[in-house]
């Protein structure tokens, strides 16, 4: 395909899978708030607000290392060992985040969420992180490799399977509860099948240590010559 046409499809793909998500909020807002409750709704609010602020710590920006050290890279080798090390890594870090929120629910709960009886909230939200991190991992791969067809019908089958599923459970009486494990639910299935898309392209490969810390190591020294 002519670069340009690429280039144009990708960007209206991208903007279609964006508009679908930003229309999940529109929609999934009134229903919450009117059948959640202030105190309900406002757990949900901060549960969300957290995952999305550990998310990134999770996935240690390797995200824009995969774009920037594996995009072009034609040898299969090395794009497998450099996925398969991201993958592990963000997995391991996010994991690792998880057990701590979970251990420290109660704790949490009651400096952040508003009272210990929210801390089981705070359990589910842990498993949350987890799988919202590898779910990413599944993205960036995407829009590295520049399958955005992928990547809009990842986006979009998630993003409307969120907001059926949340807005089912939701309206059908099982609450914050339903919500959360409705998120966990389409999480789960959407990443397994993004784990056989991207298993029928790169051959799986030990993850390698050393290939993080390249990665690592690069991206600092770049953001070093540039300030």
């Amino acid at each position: 395909m002519n670069p340009y046409k690429k280039f144009t499809k990708d960007v209206g793909l991208a903007g279609i899978a964006n508009i679908v998500a930003t229309l999940k909020g529109l929609i999934l807002l009134p229903i919450l708030t009117k059948t959640l409750g202030a105190e309900s709704y406002g757990i949900w609010a901060q549960i969300m607000a957290t995952v999305s602020l550990l998310m990134p710590l999770a996935l240690l920006q390797l995200g824009f290392a995969m774009t920037r050290f594996l995009a072009a890279e034609k040898d299969k080798a090395k794009i497998s060992k450099g996925v398969y090390s991201i993958f592990a890594a963000s997995s391991f870090t996010a994991f690792a985040l998880s057990l701590l929120i979970f251990i420290f629910a109660e704790p949490l709960a009651v400096a952040v969420f508003g009272g210990a009886g929210a801390a089981y909230f705070v359990k589910l939200a842990a498993f949350l992180v987890l799988l919202m991190t590898l779910d990413q991992v599944i993205i960036e791969y995407f829009m590295a490799f520049r399958q955005m067809e992928r990547y809009a019908v990842f986006s979009i089958l998630q993003t409307v399977g969120e907001v059926l599923l949340i807005g089912y459970l939701v309206l059908s009486g099982y609450g914050l509860f339903g919500a959360i494990i409705s998120l966990l639910v389409v999480k789960v299935i959407v990443f397994a099948a993004g784990v056989l898309m991207v298993g029928r392209e790169v051959r799986v490969s030990k993850p390698s240590v050393a290939v993080i810390k390249s990665f690592i190591h690069r991206k600092i020294y770049k953001y070093n010559t540039l300030i």
